[in-house]
């Protein structure tokens, strides 16, 4: 499904019946890549998008198709396997891939690397080195941060923060070049924390566990989680819930924006994130149960701060945006005010509507 011009289109994956897909990445409405799994040939499969239809493409057996990053048609990177067990941890290595256009070509560099972030100009790889071999055999990663950037076309080792931490759990980049990391400390009781590369130097601050917005008291859990998002302007999305903004953390989880999607919502759970370029606004795609006690799960969309179905809204609040038009809807509405809108996918047009917080709900 692709949002543009005021209105959703479908592109069908009907020749590729065995195809499911499990990343997308778009450099431009010609040039998508989606990455999954060939239930047909039991692999890693590609399907590209060239703005008219599909091809499918070969990758590596060992690519993990949920790290990718697109910078062109020509230019992509992702993470593949490594040869890390137990016996070997001072040694071992990982496996990273390129396409260049014509190829995909590997390259191996030390550590376990298994995270790839993209500021759409350049790529950055996080693993980690001098791992704790006690921690390994209970199943946790834990060591020094290592990074790896490709210039010219080959990887080399670039600045990572000195503390040792858990597990490589997520990692985003600005357009000019800032990074961050969240992870959970080595040391102590594994608090997390969040990393920032400035620019010139990493810089190392505590993530709350506890954060109440305005109006509220007490127990207030920052629910916060990856996959993490630049915001667009000075911080990140640490999930759909925690907001870093480059000050202070702001609780997106307790307070108005969700009152009344918890309300009507047994269950909510985003699966990808992605900011709207130039704003400080965010996307999300994942599934909702809207009944209690209910194993069905639908595809939903979410879009937190102002959307193109807010000008809709506040404009003509009498006439639904195409973004909010089902194509058969058992209950719909819109709220004034711009806030968290949640959109049912047009794919599952049984079940479609749209809310939004402070505002008052007009069906």
């Amino acid at each position: 499904m692709h949002w543009a011009k005021g209105k959703w289109t479908t592109v069908s994956t009907s020749k590729f019946p065995s195809f499911s897909p499990v990343t997308v990445v778009a450099t431009a409405p010609s040039n998508v890549w989606f990455f999954g799994w060939d239930w047909g040939q039991s692999g890693p499969r590609a399907l590209v998008y060239n703005g008219s239809a599909l091809a499918a493409m070969t990758v590596p057996a060992d690519i993990d198709v949920s790290d990718v990053a697109v910078l062109g048609r020509a230019d992509v990177w992702a993470v593949g396997g490594n040869t890390c067990t137990s016996h070997n941890l001072s040694a071992c290595t990982s496996t990273v891939w390129h396409w260049n256009g014509a190829t995909w070509r590997s390259a191996n560099v030390a550590g376990l690397v298994d995270r790839v972030t993209t500021n759409r100009s350049h790529v950055w790889f996080l693993g980690l080195t001098k791992i704790n071999t006690n921690n390994y055999a209970k199943g946790v990663a834990s060591g020094q941060p290592v990074m790896y950037e490709p210039v010219s076309g080959v990887l080399r080792k670039v600045s990572a923060p000195a503390t040792r931490i858990m597990d490589t759990e997520a990692i985003t980049a600005a357009p000019n070049g800032q990074l961050w990391i969240l992870a959970d400390l080595e040391a102590g009781k594994h608090p997390s924390v969040l990393l920032h590369w400035t620019g010139s130097r990493w810089t190392q601050s505590g993530v709350p566990a506890n954060v109440c917005p305005p109006g509220f008291s007490g127990f207030c859990p920052m629910m916060y989680s990856a996959p993490i998002a630049f915001d667009g302007k000075s911080g990140i999305w640490a999930g759909p819930w925690a907001h870093w903004t480059g000050s202070a953390w702001a609780n997106a989880y307790i307070g108005p924006y969700l009152t009344t999607v918890i309300g009507n919502l047994e269950a909510l759970s985003p699966r990808a994130i992605a900011p709207i370029p130039g704003t400080g606004n965010i996307w999300l795609v994942g599934a909702a149960s809207p009944k209690p006690n209910s194993n069905a799960w639908d595809a939903i969309i979410l879009a937190y701060g102002a959307t193109p179905l807010d000008s809709a809204i506040t404009n003509r609040p009498r006439r639904r945006s195409a973004l909010a038009r089902p194509l058969r809807s058992r209950r719909g509405g819109y709220f004034q005010k711009p806030g968290l809108a949640v959109v049912m996918s047009t794919l599952l047009p049984q079940y479609h509507w749209v809310a939004s917080a402070p505002g008052r709900m007009c069906s």
